[in-house]
């Protein structure tokens, strides 16, 4: 069966796995027979994986790759460069001694000529002079012409004659054909009459490959040369030096091919760890873009928070004084409704009146109607509903029974007494309570009419003939025995509420004036024990308690003492700015 072929994303993967140095990777992905082991896909040059690897000195991944049978002959692209001249050219010392293990004769006499070319290190030079060496099968004498070879190349000759030189040397070494010598020797000899050294070097190369003729020529150039015989001389004196360091060069060979593995292992955790830091780099250099962006977006919106303060700050002076303006004249409207009277109300106060009972909406009508207060105690429901727009029964009844409120308690809010019972509470009922108390006295069937229109108590108190005949109660003896059970009603709540201060009181005496205990605030008192509370609780219904007197309440009873109505729940909370009032009260009327 054929091998199966690897995906687009798997083909990245190995080659991102080759070109990091990634060898346990590329093996695995090898052994799958996936992987066109020469070709690196995502170079258009002709590139193979080995010129990848050789190139990024990654050791490990050519040897993997060497061990899949890759092609050390495949060139890169129209320069011809084959792996093992990647690795020359860039310094890939131990790529180059891998590839040169493995490569032909042929390449590595051609690349041996170049080494000046690529300014190869004194390492690929000696790598390259070994395998001269190994390639002349250990002939003595073409031994010691490889070894003098590599020295001088890398002594005193000029590039020019080190790359003749190196070019001679390789015919010598490869070849014993005396016409092929003579050849390159006379192709050169422009090159190198000029340098005594390589001619020496070229005649003794002649004189081990015993050709003869070959020999004679150089002899006679090098009697004409006396000119460089003091070079000559001084070469001589470099060469025997250069002797001396390959010899200590060829020691540390042996001293660094024991720490090559562990070299190996280093330079791919350095690569890796290179790699990972210019991805940090590259994070923090984004990471430096977005707080510089942040922190301009921070200014930007600190400017903004400075000019929304400075609104702000305006906006709440601004409030402050509208403040102070509407408690200033809401103290001064409760001080006109303490007489239970209208009479003194202009036309902005009526306007307060209406925010007050939630009927806000309708201020403008009245400010465009003049309705001051003396008029606002006299409005009848056609006026409100088709002068002043009030079209709905419940919205005109609240303004009937603010009317009423004050008219007889002195405020648009009325609370019963203290101690009101039942009926006496008629003002406080919601619609259900309205309900409750319709089918009390048989006359259920109408209560949905009255819920439906929101009628409460205050709105109950104060219904007339029109307004049930409105509200669908039809039947004239329906009507007036309603409007009497109603009237019969409002003279029970009326009667729960204090007479006005102005009303005629009878004479006291200054003695009893004077043996009179001021009375505690009605707001002090227990609505059951008609006593000053020493611990006040609030109950579900909104009123404050004596805890023991509702606690023995609510242990028969699950309705307010006050409402009679059903309580949500019988949880207490403690009312801590009453007690302490009360408190006081009782420090400083105690003995009286």
């Amino acid at each position: 069966m054929a091998a199966s072929i690897a995906t687009k994303e798997e083909e990245v993967q190995f080659r991102d796995a080759v070109w990091n140095g990634y060898h346990v990777r590329v093996a695995s992905l090898l052994d799958t027979g996936k992987f066109d082991r020469n070709k690196f896909r995502h170079l258009s040059s002709g590139a193979t994986h080995l010129h990848a690897a050789a190139y990024r000195g990654h050791e490990n991944v050519v040897k993997v790759l060497l061990d899949h049978n890759a092609d050390t002959t495949a060139k890169l692209g129209n320069r011809g460069a084959t792996p093992l001249e990647l690795a020359v050219k860039y310094g890939r010392t131990l790529c180059a001694r891998i590839l040169v293990a493995v490569a032909d004769a042929a390449l590595t006499t051609m690349l041996y000529g170049k080494l000046e070319d690529y300014h190869a290190s004194a390492e690929i030079r000696a790598l390259f002079s070994q395998c001269a060496q190994k390639q002349c099968g250990g002939q003595h004498a073409q031994t010691a012409v490889s070894d003098t070879a590599s020295k001088a190349v890398q002594g005193n000759a000029s590039a020019s004659s080190s790359r003749s030189t190196s070019a001679l040397l390789a015919v010598s070494v490869t070849s014993t054909d005396p016409q092929k010598l003579q050849q390159a020797v006379s192709d050169d000899l422009c090159s190198l009459r000029h340098h005594q050294q390589p001619l020496r070097l070229v005649e003794s190369v002649c004189a081990a490959t015993a050709n003869e003729g070959a020999s004679k020529q150089w002899r006679t150039l090098l009697a004409i040369t006396d000119p460089l015989q003091q070079a000559a001389s001084k070469n001589a004196e470099d060469l025997q030096s250069l002797r001396t360091a390959a010899a200590e060069h060829e020691k540390r060979r042996a001293e660094a091919a024991s720490s090559a593995a562990a070299a190996s292992a280093l330079a791919t955790a350095l690569q890796r760890q290179l790699d990972g830091a210019r991805q940090a780099e590259a994070r923090a250099r984004k990471e430096e873009q977005t707080t510089s962006a942040e922190l301009a977006a921070a200014q930007e919106q600190e400017q903004v928070e400075v000019a929304l303060a400075k609104l702000l700050y305006d906006e709440i002076s601004a409030l402050t004084a509208r403040t102070a303006e509407v408690q200033a004249s809401m103290h001064r409207l409760e001080t006109l409704l303490r007489t239970r009277s209208f009479e003194g109300l202009d036309v902005g106060d009526v306007g307060n009146v209406l925010r007050e009972i939630g009927l806000g909406q309708y201020t403008r009508n009245f400010l465009v109607n003049k309705v001051d207060g003396v008029a606002f105690q006299q409005l009848d429901d056609d006026e409100l509903r088709d002068e002043l727009g009030l079209k709905t029964f419940s919205e005109r009844k609240v303004v009937q029974s603010a009317i009423s409120n004050v008219l007889a308690t002195g405020s648009l809010r009325a609370t019963p007494a203290v101690g009101a019972r039942g009926d006496e509470l008629a003002s406080t009922w919601d619609e259900s309570g309205v309900g409750a108390w319709l089918a009390t006295i048989g006359m259920g069937a109408h209560a949905p009419a009255l819920v439906h229109a929101h009628v409460c108590g205050w709105q109950l108190l104060h219904l007339n003939n029109k307004d049930l005949r409105e509200l669908g109660v039809t039947a004239i003896g329906e009507r007036k025995r309603l409007l009497a059970e109603v009237e019969r009603l409002r003279a029970t709540v009326f009667a729960t509420f204090p007479k006005k201060s102005n009303d005629p009181q009878p004479p006291e005496t200054p003695a009893a004036a004077a043996a009179a205990a001021p009375p505690p605030p009605s707001e002090y008192l227990c609505p059951i024990t008609q006593l000053v509370m020493r611990d006040p609780v609030l109950a579900a219904d909104g009123f404050l308690y004596e805890r023991t007197a509702i606690e023995q309440w609510l242990e028969h009873h699950s309705t307010s003492p006050m409402a009679n109505l059903q309580l949500p729940s019988k949880n207490l909370t403690p009312c801590y700015t009453v007690r302490s009032a009360t408190a006081e009260w009782l420090l400083h009327h105690a003995d009286k």
